[in-house]
């Protein structure tokens, strides 16, 4: 029983983690680019956040165009 509990705390971990975008990022970084981001730190360059923000919106639009996305 203690094995569901933790495979049950590990699924809900990650789907809180896919649905909050800060986390998703900071996971996504870490995995694909091995960029470990801390919580303490913080990012600066309101531009660069705002083509994140926008990119994620342009990849969640059911019409988007991924080849375009990915260039």
């Amino acid at each position: 029983m203690e094995k569901v509990n933790e495979v049950s705390s590990y699924i809900n971990n990650a789907y809180k983690t896919l649905l909050n975008d800060i986390d998703r990022a900071i996971y996504i970084m870490d995995k694909k680019y091995n960029y470990k981001i801390h919580e303490e730190e913080n990012l600066e360059d309101e531009q660069f956040l705002f083509e994140i923000v926008e990119i994620n919106e342009e990849i969640n639009n059911p019409d988007a165009n991924i080849v375009e996305l990915a260039k």
